[in-house]
């Protein structure tokens, strides 16, 4: 049993919410040189956190790093479904691990600061106001562009490095257009894990981890995944 693929999807994981979050936490925590360096700032964080990890591991696994996405790419045929459990389960434990080498990182900031809702940021999305419906089609319909981007842009016959800069440059977009509703997950990974780790983490002065909305991260990005991937593959065949 090869199990590179799986490992590629840890690691790459685990480097994606490793790299965003901690650009969340010095933004958010007391004690960072970088308090209140903006949603700028954040978003090229971001954009920066999945374009790197897909660079290093495409060759070895496809760098997929999105339960969402490999839901969606298996239901179209495209990726081999026998592959499927190991590859979110990859997905989902490194996201808790890169959730938890934040905390690690950032300790001292965490231990200084106060608020509970800048904590559970560093980790979580969330609707300032919650609004399901709003929030729902908010995480759906920007995964779903994500997709159909992601199926058509390797149509270019780009190289991982170029296409690492359009993932960049998606991420960004979708961030600056969709992001002002719920922050935007696109990814379970990216928010369920984190979550969990919130939740199991001694950090002090901590708030719960809000489990009324952690659905919608995890849901939204799935359906958005799976008809990003009817469209993108329509799209791909004219």
């Amino acid at each position: 049993m090869n199990l590179y693929p799986y490992l590629s999807e840890f690691l790459g994981t685990m480097i994606l919410v490793f790299m965003g979050e901690s650009t969340n936490a010095a933004n958010l925590l007391q004690g960072s040189l970088f308090k209140n360096s903006g949603d700028l700032f954040t978003f090229f964080g971001w954009g920066l956190a999945v374009a790197l990890p897909v660079m290093c591991f495409h060759k070895f696994s496809g760098a997929y790093f999105n339960p969402a996405v490999t839901i969606a790419y298996t239901l179209i045929g495209t990726f081999p479904a026998a592959h499927l459990l190991g590859y979110v389960t990859a997905q989902m434990l490194g996201g808790f691990v890169g959730a938890c080498l934040v905390y690690v990182l950032y300790f001292d900031q965490f231990r200084a600061t106060k608020d509970g809702g800048a904590i559970l940021g560093v980790f979580v999305t969330g609707p300032l106001r919650m609004h399901p419906l709003a929030d729902f089609w908010a995480e759906a319909f920007a995964t779903m562009i994500l997709v159909i981007y992601s199926i058509n842009v390797p149509n270019l016959a780009l190289s991982a490095g170029g296409d690492a800069f359009y993932t960049n440059l998606i991420i960004l977009s979708m961030l600056y257009s969709c992001g002002g509703v719920t922050g935007l997950a696109m990814n379970p990974a990216r928010d369920l894990s984190p979550r969990i780790a919130n939740a199991l983490l001694p950090i002090k002065h901590k708030t719960s981890s809000d489990w009324s909305y952690a659905s919608i991260p995890v849901l939204g990005p799935i359906v958005g995944a799976i008809f990003g991937a009817v469209f993108g593959s329509l799209i791909s065949m004219m």
